[in-house]
């Protein structure tokens, strides 16, 4: 896998790391609570013409006062990731229901809520302008109850639930109709629908799927690539066991396996040290210090091909892996091949010169 390929993958994961930061900033724990209104029926369809039909309710004539009868579900329910507690209420007042346009003439019912603890703590008071109170109860994330509640209005009047009082941290409570899911469940309702979070999670998702694909063509090419680039250091190793340079007195499987894993480019190196002793052992000297550690960052000015060679990582790596085996011995402060290390890596440096695979630098990385 080629080094360019390996910093668009560094840059990938940076870039989700990233991408997870500004996730977990937009986190943060709150309280939110929301008003939906599962059900909206008339108890009667008085439209039609029933002239002998008289609706009587709690001593009124609806037909004559062209008054009818509504049922409303309605859900209450902390959908934010932080409970509702006692002191996040205002003082003197509660959160609650108001019915505009008609009139809560009945006790409102608590039909189902999601603990026990609600069922014995919460309370729903009625008072005389139609105004539901809820007790100040603790209501943790995506805990709910449904209250049911029987108005009296006028025929084809517009009839509004508000959502009342006041809690910390929370600007209002929203009131939710099947008609606003029905329109949020448009194309253009759901793009938009949800929190800050949730439209920068759905911003991600294609730029991580996107990015995510482009990783996976990256590293299947990459594979490809390294595929290639030992195949093709297979093949030079075969020829050149058939060719004249070979010679059977001498053992090169170690050198074989650091070519195999390093590929040409080190052996640039090991041809320059060949020709060059003096030069490489003045740059090894000043660079001595770095040979213990597996990547060493070398910084040099120098501008000359031959000191180019010096600089790659890699190579000041496979020279003190050398050291260590023994092909590279020091003598008088001077570092030269080991005899039989020369004559064997000559060799195989003259059949890639002489074949011109020197001039192929496959990736070493």
């Amino acid at each position: 896998m080629n080094n360019s390929f390996l910093k668009i993958i560094f840059a990938s994961l940076s870039g989700f790391a990233a991408i997870l930061s500004v996730i977990a900033f937009f986190s943060e724990e709150k309280i939110e609570i929301k008003y939906s209104i599962l059900a909206e029926t008339n108890v009667l369809d008085l439209n039609a013409d029933v002239n002998k039909l008289e609706v009587i309710y709690d001593s009124i004539n609806l037909n004559r006062n062209n008054l009818n009868l509504k049922i409303y579900s309605i859900k209450i329910e902390n959908i934010g990731n932080k409970s509702l507690s006692p002191n996040f209420y205002e003082v003197s007042d509660s959160i609650g229901v108001k019915l505009k346009g008609g009139k809560v003439i009945d006790q409102p019912e608590i039909v189902q809520t999601s603990s026990n603890y609600l069922d014995e703590k919460l309370k729903v008071v009625l008072n005389k302008s139609s105004e539901l109170k809820f007790s100040q109860v603790i209501l943790d994330p995506k805990e709910f109850f449904i209250i049911k509640i029987l108005v009296l209005h006028k025929n084809n009047a517009k009839l509004q639930v508000i959502s009342t009082g006041k809690i910390a941290s929370q600007k209002d409570i929203p009131v939710i109709t099947e008609l606003d899911k029905e329109k949020n469940n448009s194309f253009i309702g759901r793009i938009f629908e949800g929190s800050i979070l949730i439209q920068i999670i759905r911003f991600l998702i294609p730029l991580i799927v996107v990015s995510g694909l482009f990783l996976f063509i990256g590293l299947k090419n990459g594979a490809k690539h390294d595929k290639t680039h030992i195949n093709w250091r297979h093949n030079n190793i075969d020829e050149f066991l058939k060719s004249e340079y070979y010679n059977d007195e001498f053992d090169y499987n170690d050198i074989f396996e650091k070519y195999r894993r390093y590929g040409t480019y080190p052996f640039l190196m090991l041809a320059a040290f060949l020709e060059e002793e003096g030069l490489f052992n003045s740059l090894f000297r000043n660079f001595k210090k770095e040979i213990d550690n597996p990547l060493p960052q070398i910084i040099m000015n120098n501008t000359t091909p031959l000191q180019k060679v010096f600089i790659s990582d890699v190579n000041w790596w496979l020279i003190g892996q050398l050291i260590k085996d023994g092909s590279i011995i020091e003598s008088d402060g001077n570092w030269y091949f080991e005899e039989n290390f020369r004559r064997k890596i000559s060799s195989f440096i003259n059949f890639l010169n002489k074949n011109n695979k020197l001039e192929f630098i496959d990736d070493w990385n």
